[in-house]
């Protein structure tokens, strides 16, 4: 990620990841995903 933000968005930083898992029901039960959120700002 910080490859593609330095290469593609030079003039946005970083700033705050919030990592969780959710638990997901499907038709096999309960499954657990793990979530990612990253927020980004304008310099």
């Amino acid at each position: 990620a910080e490859i593609v933000r330095k290469r593609f968005l030079p003039d946005v930083d970083v700033k705050d990841i919030k990592i969780s898992t959710e638990q997901v029901t499907g038709e096999q039960g309960t499954a657990n995903v793990s979530a990612i959120e990253i927020t980004l700002y304008r310099k």
